[in-house]
């Protein structure tokens, strides 16, 4: 099974037809596209933020502690880590002189 990042990542380079040098972290900046972890992130903290509105005692939470080992398996815990998609590298030249070079 592939990861939903991972998942992501090969939808994304086949619909901009991305030949296999092109980074991932550059095809979703020029797309403007969360990661799907990242999206995650947002959509379960918007939850856990509208959960207290919730009058039905059997939809509420009990109470959440992370110091607890046992809240750490939680979905809210989620929020707390954090999760690198990109590896950060380090470039040998910069990309504006990249773009220079190619313009005729």
């Amino acid at each position: 099974m592939v990861r939903p990042f991972g998942e992501q990542n090969q939808q994304l380079k086949r619909i901009v037809n991305a030949p296999w040098y092109v980074r991932r972290k550059l095809i979703h900046q020029d797309l403007k596209i969360h990661p799907v972890l990242d999206f995650m992130k947002i959509i379960s903290k918007k939850f856990f933020e509208k959960l207290h509105q919730i009058p039905n005692i059997l939809l509420q939470l009990p109470p959440y502690d992370p110091a607890v080992p046992s809240s750490r398996k939680r979905p809210r815990a989620m929020l707390d880590y954090t999760y690198e998609n990109f590896p950060t590298i380090k470039r040998g030249r910069d990309d504006s002189t990249i773009a220079e070079s190619l313009d005729p």
